[in-house]
C-alpha cells in the first residue's frame, strides 16, 4: 500500500504548510504519538511506532480508541509526545523516535536492533510540557547492528 499525502484514508489536506491525512488505528493513541503503518491489524492499519522497525508514517493529530480514525501529520508543525519535558534551551535540537513505542526523545536510540529515525526539530519547549511542537521532518538515518 502506498501512503501518499492527499490520496489515502478518509480525509486529507494541506493547511498552513501542514500535510495531513486520516487512517484507522489498531490501538488507543493520543495527540502527539508517533505512528507507523503495518498489515494484519484487526482494527486498523496504524499503531504506535517502534524503533525496532522502520515504519514511521507520521505524528498523530487526534486521540482515538482502536478502530477509530485519526489524522496523521507528515509535514509542517505539530505536537509530539516526548519522554520528558525538554528545556527552552533545547529548542532547535533534533527530535528522534524513542525506544518507547510512540514516544519522541532528544536522544537517538544507541543499542543494537533499533533504528535511528529523525522526526523533526523542537520549536516551543518550555521545560514543563512533555508535548511541545516540532517542525516535522521524518527520515530514517540508520539501523543499528
Amino acid at each position: 500500500m502506498s501512503f501518499i499525502p492527499g490520496f489515502v484514508g478518509g480525509g486529507s489536506g494541506v493547511s498552513a504548510g501542514r500535510v495531513e491525512f486520516s487512517l484507522d488505528v489498531n490501538e488507543t493513541v493520543e495527540v502527539g504519538h508517533v505512528l507507523s503503518s503495518f498489515s494484519g491489524g484487526t482494527y486498523g492499519i496504524l499503531r504506535k511506532a517502534s524503533s525496532a522497525t522502520n515504519q514511521v508514517i507520521g505524528i498523530c493529530s487526534d486521540s482515538a480508541d482502536r478502530s477509530q480514525t485519526v489524522g496523521v501529520v507528515q509535514h509542517g508543525t505539530t505536537i509530539v509526545k516526548m519522554d520528558s519535558a525538554p528545556a527552552s534551551t533545547d529548542n532547535g535540537k533534533s527530535v528522534y523516535l524513542s525506544t518507547t513505542n510512540g514516544i519522541a526523545s532528544l536522544t537517538a536510540p544507541s543499542s543494537s536492533g533499533h533504528n535511528v529515525i529523525h522526526l523533526g526539530y523542537l520549536i516551543d519547549a518550555d521545560g514543563v510540557s512533555t508535548t511541545p511542537q516540532i517542525i516535522v521532518s521524518i527520515h530514517h538515518i540508520v539501523r543499528l547492528g
